[in-house]
């Protein structure tokens, strides 16, 4: 939702597309922030269905 209220015309011209993921860190560990991603990527293809 972060780009909802950007007119589509402004995304495309800015090479934000409808597939990408924004992600905001802070100050965590590198580690950490590495694990956490891949520990919620393993859910979301253990969740998935074959199309």
């Amino acid at each position: 939702m972060t780009h909802a209220s950007v007119p589509e015309e402004v995304r495309e011209v800015n090479g934000i597309t409808g597939n990408m993921l924004r992600l905001s860190v802070g100050l965590e560990d590198p580690k950490d922030l590495s694990l956490d991603l891949y520990g919620a990527f393993d859910k979301l293809n253990q969740n998935s269905k074959p199309i």
